[in-house]
């Protein structure tokens, strides 16, 4: 399984100009919302373009915490992918899924260098300092070190 199979992706919901403010944006995303709850799909919210940004930063992120829609955010997208690979979604449901990716979330913004910077939010500039982490937290690695 790749690590987005079971994802379904909303980049952007534009509506013409003359058709905005008639609810027609947010029918759409109940749709998606739909679709991911019935085909047990985990969201993923992609980048919003500048266009985008007020009605994803507003009206979509109200419409999820009102919903059991279990959701990757856009800049976590990376970490759910290499939390994946290295095995340390398996086993788990959706929510189950989406809750891991927050605490790896916690424990990177933990991070020395980090922390030291004072990361607010995630994405891909660090990638070494998740990598650090996903690997302290593998099994295998969990092992070893009771071992030592």
């Amino acid at each position: 399984m790749t690590p987005l199979e079971n994802v379904v992706s909303l980049s952007n919901i534009e509506i013409h100009e003359d058709y905005k403010n008639k609810g027609i944006a947010t029918r759409l995303f109940q749709d998606v919302m739909d679709y991911a709850r019935s085909n047990n799909k985990i969201l993923k919210r992609s980048l919003p373009t500048d266009d985008g940004q007020n009605y994803i930063e507003k009206k979509f992120s109200n419409l999820l915490n009102g919903n059991d829609i279990p959701y990757i955010p856009y800049n976590l997208v990376f970490l759910y992918e290499r939390l994946s690979e290295n095995h340390l979604l398996d086993n788990k449901n959706n929510h189950e899924k989406i809750s891991t990716l927050h605490e790896f979330e916690k424990k990177i913004l933990e991070h020395p260098k980090l922390k030291e910077l004072d990361v607010k939010i995630l994405n891909m500039n660090f990638l070494k300092e998740a990598d650090e982490i996903i690997q302290s937290q593998k099994p295998q690695n969990r092992l070893k070190n009771k071992l030592k």
